[in-house]
């Protein structure tokens, strides 16, 4: 299944990639490669649900290998990039107990002509725990596409989520642009007959229309309206729509403030329940490497965090990376979020992470890196779940492994 989902990706975009530029010109095209090899330590406990009567002990032992593989495509009008992750994790109990993990990204951007942009984006993800596979790869999660904010860590068991979104950009004139966006999203549980009704297969399908007005250099003003439909296996469907007004300020060449709320409405589409209320979001990003910072919070209604059906969700977190002398550098990366069921969903959640990582450049393609997580879920009894890890790993990154030009 995921690797034909893979494929499917990366022969969209190839076939995108060739369509696009109607001009023999050059294409510069980049090969990277990552691979981690993590060993540690970990408390992973259950506070209930199906492992109960097994949880692991204190400072159990574990190791992984996380090989990735990324490929960039540029070209006059248009950028190509395609990545793949693969992660492999064993627990030594007496179960020893093996999860495997499969990330891949496509997306495709291209120019028309200087006043039409577009976008085309898909991923796919298998995994029991995506937050400890971000933090063992040294990848920071950032909150500008909507994702699942909750996993059932603790069943042990892999969830599987893809997405899809294309967006069309036309500017207006020198200080307004118009865009549109549509994206599809799919998440599949494994078929765990306790776990029915709690957990369940969902279809989430969103549109958005947003104007952008810059009045000065530094700042932005944008209107935004966005409708989203969702299908579950074990609830009613629902339909949210959300009106926000928003505010972007450039306080350097790379750091944003952006601001936005406004009012939101969601209705049962059998049932006809309803409320109304708000969606709101801060966040202050930096995104110019190794220089990386995030600090964001929102509060977002009438959407889906994975639990049972529709909920409304708080979603914080803070993060940076930088150098620290020469050749050692400093990550750390802390989120927290409260989700609450509303229309007829009786289950909520709360989770919280946070992990600091130290890396020592030991040449220009090996690093050694020492760090600790923690992670934690609260609220629906089955899902309890607390981990604390320490690990070390070594990591080889070679993003120019192979260049070329054709």
């Amino acid at each position: 299944m995921w690797i034909l989902k893979i494929s499917r990706m990366l022969l969209i975009s190839l076939a995108l990639l060739q369509g696009v530029e109607t001009a023999r010109a050059e294409r510069k095209y980049r090969v990277g490669t990552q691979i981690d090899l993590v060993s540690g330590t970990t408390s992973r406990s259950t506070d209930g649900g199906l492992d109960a009567t097994q949880p692991l002990q204190d400072r159990t032992f574990f190791y992984a290998l996380y090989p990735s593989l990324a490929l960039t495509s540029a070209g006059d009008h248009s950028l190509l990039e395609v990545s793949y992750a693969f992660g492999l994790n064993r627990t030594n109990t007496g179960l020893n107990l093996d999860n495997g993990s499969h990330v891949a990204s496509a997306t495709f951007k291209a120019s028309l002509n200087p006043r039409w942009r577009y976008t085309l984006a898909e991923s796919f993800e298998m995994t029991s725990d995506f937050t400890t596979l971000n933090v063992l790869r040294g990848t920071m999660a950032t909150p500008e596409e909507y994702r699942f904010l909750f996993y059932p860590v603790a069943t042990r068991r892999s969830s599987q989520v893809s997405n899809a979104s294309a967006s069309v950009e036309t500017q207006i004139n020198d200080k307004s642009s118009l865009s549109f966006g549509v994206s599809h999203g799919l998440r599949n549980y494994p078929d765990i007959p306790l776990l029915r009704g709690i957990l369940s297969d969902q279809q989430r399908i969103a549109g958005n229309v947003t104007y952008t007005r810059r009045t000065s250099e530094r700042n932005s003003w944008t209107l935004n309206y966005a409708g989203t439909y969702y299908s579950f296996r074990d609830f009613q469907g629902s339909n949210t729509h959300a009106v926000t007004l928003g505010y972007s300020r450039s306080l350097s060449p790379t750091m944003t403030l952006q601001v936005a709320a406004g009012p939101s409405f969601t209705q049962l589409l059998s049932s006809g329940g309803n409320y109304a209320t708000y969606d709101a979001s801060v966040a202050l990003m930096k995104r110019l490497k190794p220089n990386v910072v995030s600090l964001y919070y929102s509060y977002a209604s009438g959407q889906g965090s994975g639990l049972g059906s529709i909920s409304d969700t708080q979603h914080a977190g803070f993060g940076f990376s930088r150098p620290v002398g020469k050749k050692t550098s400093l990550a750390v990366d802390i989120s927290a979020f409260d989700s609450r069921g509303r229309l007829g969903n009786a289950y909520g959640t709360r989770g919280a992470s946070g992990a600091a990582t130290v890396g020592v450049a030991l040449n220009k393609t090996l690093s050694l890196n020492i760090g600790g997580q923690y992670q934690r879920y609260d609220g629906t009894a089955i899902f309890g779940f607390e981990d604390r890890r320490v690990f070390a790993s070594l990591r080889f990154l070679t993003p120019d492994l192979w260049r070329f030009a054709r």
